[in-house]
């Protein structure tokens, strides 16, 4: 069951009424992430997952679990509609199953995510995530985020996928009529740990995600992460925290400037 934990209470005044109204955001887990720098890395997977839990080392160790793959591409528009509102849309698939399509707002403003009108047409409730990530200066800040997912094949352009999402003219005027195109075929492998103690009794999965170039081969991004589920307590809250920090100080020269795989998956001219 999904717990709303942070609540942000908006009082609306009407002009003709001294009646309120409180709006709860209810956000459903939190993403801890570090990016990886590409360039300093091993260039196999396997070498990638060996080097990266031999520096976790002197702060947890990190005990294999299982690995998954799949292919990623992300789309747009060739007036970048998605990218300048906020919004990436995700094709994720797996050998033999149809592709998982998703639509994601992201802001680092709750509210904005959480008014934004475009939603999935089924009406079933999105929680809001919080991608907690470590910036260029350093420091851990969250940027928020939801996903509206379904399954289809890859659409062409806007309008192939409003059976499934619903208020998609906010992006603009024009725009569900405008070609969709790909950023770069993407070969994804995630290696998933086993449960890693944060604090007694919370323990989460370290996952350690690689995106290749599927023509070239060439490691595109990569980051390592782990997520803490609601409901959320403060001393949990301050130990996880901690272990992102640590996780980045003991990652020294393989730690990157930015969690957000993205930016290297979208199309180049929205980059």
């Amino acid at each position: 069951m999904k717990v709303p934990v942070l609540g942000f209470t908006i009082v609306l005044a009407s002009f003709f009424s001294y009646e309120a109204a409180a709006q709860n955001i209810a956000l459903d887990s939190r993403e801890y992430k570090v990016g990886l720098a590409v360039e300093r890395l091993p260039k196999e997977p396997a070498a990638v997952d060996t080097a990266i839990r031999k520096r976790l080392d002197s702060v947890r160790r990190i005990e294999p679990g299982r690995s998954k793959q799949a292919q990623v591409q992300f789309l747009d528009t060739d007036s970048c509609a998605l990218t300048k509102n906020a919004l990436l849309l995700r094709a994720r698939s797996i050998s033999g199953k149809e592709p998982r399509l998703t639509l994601k707002i992201r802001n680092s403003d709750i509210l904005a995510v959480d008014t934004m009108p475009i939603a999935l047409a089924s009406q079933k409730s999105v929680s809001i995530e919080d991608d907690f990530n470590i910036g260029e200066d350093g420091k851990p800040a969250s940027d928020f985020s939801k996903s509206l997912s379904f399954d289809g094949p890859i659409p062409n352009r806007l309008a192939n996928i409003k059976s499934h999402i619903v208020n998609l003219e906010h992006i603009g005027p024009g725009v569900l009529q405008q070609d969709l195109y790909s950023g770069p075929q993407i070969a994804e492998t995630v290696f998933v740990s086993k449960p890693v103690a944060i604090t007694d009794p919370l323990e989460a999965e370290v996952e350690l995600s690689l995106w290749y170039d599927q023509a070239g081969g060439a490691l595109l991004a990569a980051d390592l992460s782990f997520t803490v589920e609601a409901p959320f307590e403060y001393p949990q809250l301050q130990a996880a925290e901690k272990l992102l920090l640590d996780f980045a100080d003991a990652l020294g020269d393989f730690k990157g400037h930015s969690a957000e795989k993205a930016k290297a998956a979208v199309p180049a001219a929205c980059r």
